[in-house]
């Protein structure tokens, strides 16, 4: 199972896609029965931008002082 790309430039965006990714390959390799051959990539590409764009935003409003948070 390949990686999927991040949909944005964004770095910290880019860095919580690929940790996010890498879980979500892990858990379709793990557990195969979870849903059709098919319909994989569509749905760790779907599941990728909401837990990356929920974890970025979040980390946006906890970065105070300007500093990288990923």
């Amino acid at each position: 199972m390949r990686k999927t790309k991040p949909l944005k430039d964004d770095a910290d965006y880019q860095r919580i896609w690929s940790i996010v990714d890498g879980a979500i390959r892990d858990t379709m390799r793990m557990h195969p029965e979870y849903m059709r051959i098919r319909d994989r990539t569509t749905a760790r590409i779907s599941i990728n931008k909401r837990v990356t764009g929920a974890l970025v935003g979040e980390l946006r409003q906890r970065r105070g002082d300007g500093r990288k948070a990923v």
